[in-house]
């Protein structure tokens, strides 16, 4: 029987934690010396946090980062979300995500432009299902795309699979829709705060959150 996985961003599209997501961020930033940060995140080649802090701290401190700065820059946003108020689901992302736990036909992998140890708090938090091995972040990825592959992969070994018949993208942002064109494979656009640039950028298929999704939806995107 043929399986297919769906792949969820995290922030905006399973979890409500931008506001977290951004007071860690910054405060990450002032810890290692990062204070002239460009914050026109489409200006970069890749809109990830390893990317984005890579770029900014080799310009505000002359040199590259090490895989001891990013552990670093990760620590500081984990200290400070851990005291930022408890993160909530996007309405019936908990559901939604059980319903494809429990599907013969589906399998699931979450892969996020955060960091990893941030983007267990805030499934944590929501009370998404998950297993830590298919949670895909940017702690040694740059780009949106080698998250979703790495998520594929990750998937693969979890669920012993060879091969998916098809991969669903879901994601709340401008940069989900162009991971997806790139990659050649279904986009469904969650939320309402980047909607109209979602429809404006061609999306197909939207929900403003998950109370109406199930298995049969997620079947009639892909068969198209």
């Amino acid at each position: 029987m043929p399986k297919n996985l769906v792949v969820f961003d995290i922030d905006g599209t399973i979890v409500h934690s931008e506001y977290q997501h951004h007071e860690s961020i910054e405060y990450a930033f002032k810890k290692m010396n990062c204070v002239e940060i460009d914050r026109n995140w489409f200006g970069y080649d890749h809109v990830t946090d390893n990317h984005i802090f890579s770029k900014v701290f080799e310009y505000n401190n002359g040199r590259p980062t090490t895989a001891a700065d990013i552990q670093e820059f990760e620590q500081h946003a984990l200290d400070k979300i851990l005291e930022l108020p408890k993160m909530e689901e996007i309405a019936g992302a908990k559901d939604l995500v059980q319903k494809v736990w429990d599907s013969d036909d589906w399998d699931l992998a979450f892969a996020t432009g955060s960091l990893y140890r941030t983007a267990l708090k805030k499934l944590a938090d929501a009370g998404v299902k998950f297993k830590p091995s298919i949670v895909i972040a940017s702690n040694e990825i740059e780009s949106r795309e080698g998250l979703i592959e790495h998520a594929e992969e990750a998937a693969k070994r979890l669920f012993q699979v060879n091969n998916y018949d098809r991969i669903l993208s879901c994601g709340d942002a401008l940069w989900d829709v162009r991971t997806a064109k790139n990659l050649n494979i279904p986009l469904l656009g969650i939320g309402l705060h980047h909607k109209e640039k979602l429809l404006d950028e061609g999306v197909k298929h939207h929900v403003d959150d998950w109370t109406d999704v199930d298995i049969p939806f997620l079947n009639s995107i892909i068969a198209e």
